[in-house]
């Protein structure tokens, strides 16, 4: 009677533990295996629909992966990589929109009879950044996504990772606040009941 045939051992694949701390040490093959062809690609439409065009897309992608792999270090797989990686996009999208806000400024004037109130405009849109940048690092995200984006409540959730009833409690914190601050400046913003404290 024969002996049986010996089946080869099955290689055992290794675990995403694994992986993440061999692409660290810098396996390009276990780096390869975080960041499949499938993940890129989902990575690119979550951005993609958030952003104006491809060319900022694909450059913030880049940026984000880049971002990924310098922090494998620092990794904890309290989360999949997946979500993780999905995570720094997130907020290299929320960071790309806030700075798109500030960037913005008024329209140059039509003719030379508005340049008062352009140049107005443009004084008050420099003090609200300068308040802002006073702000918590939620609220300040939070304010320009909504204020200066226009972005919805929800649209901001999911940029963020907030519930909507934070993003609306951010949304009204960062006003109070940003109006307090440009009362003195301002007193048109000030909240009403409010007196003069001399």
């Amino acid at each position: 009677m024969g002996q049986p045939a010996v089946q080869p051992a099955t290689e055992v694949p290794p675990s995403p533990a694994e992986l993440v701390r061999r692409a660290a040490a810098g396996d390009r093959q276990a780096l390869e295996g975080l960041l499949p062809e499938s993940l890129i690609n989902a990575a690119f439409s979550f951005v993609r629909h958030r952003l104006p065009s491809q060319e900022v897309a694909e450059d913030l992608l880049m940026e984000a992966v880049e971002a990924a792999i310098k922090g494998l270090p620092k990794f904890r797989g309290e989360a999949s990589f997946a979500t993780w990686l999905l995570g720094i996009c997130r907020n290299k999208v929320a960071d790309w929109h806030r700075l798109e806000a500030k960037r913005r400024t008024a329209p140059a004037p039509a003719d030379f009879s508005d340049v008062p109130t352009v140049v107005a405009e443009r004084e008050r849109l420099r003090a609200v950044v300068a308040a802002s940048d006073g702000l918590p690092t939620p609220l300040r995200e939070v304010f320009w996504l909504r204020k200066a984006q226009g972005l919805s409540a929800a649209e901001v959730g999911e940029l963020t990772g907030f519930a909507e009833s934070t993003v609306h409690a951010y949304t009204s914190q960062a006003c109070a606040q940003i109006r307090k601050g440009l009362a003195p400046q301002y007193p048109e913003l000030r909240p009403p009941g409010e007196e003069d404290d001399d």
